[in-house]
């Protein structure tokens, strides 16, 4: 009993040291598909915005990028539906927002999506600046 007494410190300590050395945990996947507003939008025409957008998004390719813009209740503006590249890697993508009933330099609300054909999708909603 005496030489069981002398063992059990040194196996809780070699547990304690196959513990430590264990990894935390399983590395994280990539997000399926993110997108986000880049910058501020620019003011065509009174009826035209033009926002940019960074995105990801995994295969199958093509996906989808929809967006619309809101001016605090006063002129709205969308695009039509834009391809997008669904390769997992990063993209940037100029929307041109049309609509109205007058756009004007200020802070509008813009929301986008992208989607890819497997049913991956982010959203982004997000305040842009008008200039």
């Amino acid at each position: 009993m005496k030489r069981l007494s002398k063992l059990v410190p040194f196996v809780f300590v070699g547990v304690l040291l196959v513990l430590a050395l264990l990894p935390a945990g399983a590395p994280a996947n990539p997000p399926a598909a993110t997108i986000s507003f880049v910058g501020g939008g620019t003011l065509l025409s009174p009826v035209s915005v033009d926002v940019a957008v960074h995105y990801s998004c995994l295969p199958p390719s093509p996906g989808e990028i929809d967006a619309f813009i809101d001016e605090s209740g006063t002129a709205f503006g969308t695009t039509d539906p834009q391809p997008a590249t669904c390769d997992g890697k990063n993209h940037s993508v100029t929307l041109t927002m049309t609509g109205g009933p007058v756009f004007t330099p200020g802070i509008a609300t813009g929301t986008a999506t992208v989607l890819n054909n497997a049913g991956a999708i982010a959203d982004a909603n997000e305040q842009i600046m008008i200039k």
